[in-house]
């Protein structure tokens, strides 16, 4: 089954795209595990992730050290849909959790 990822992710996601646009490269491994888990085709073996443990519901994909995709998935009525909540980068200088 192919995901949908929801309006409030693509809006997440268009707004950091606009704030790191001088990371090319990271946008587009952001948008390569996007791509992945809406495909949910082995995004599981490409990637390192592990589930949060604060909300289950939560998994946090690793496409580089240091770059961490917070992606959640979609329960109910809204089975076929998932969301990005979060993308956190952690190795550059200076750099906070976007």
């Amino acid at each position: 089954m192919v995901l949908r990822l929801h309006p409030d992710g693509e809006t997440y996601f268009d707004e950091w795209c606009r704030r790191r646009s001088t990371s090319s490269e990271d946008i587009r491994l952001v948008a390569d595990v996007l791509e992945a888990y809406a495909a949910q085709d082995g995004w599981q073996k490409n990637y390192r992730n592990h589930q949060d443990l604060s909300d289950p519901a939560v998994v946090i994909v690793e496409p580089r050290a240091g770059l961490f995709v917070h992606v959640l998935k979609w329960t109910g009525e809204e089975e076929n849909e998932f969301s990005l909540i979060d993308i956190a980068s952690t190795d550059l200088p200076g750099s906070e959790e976007n």
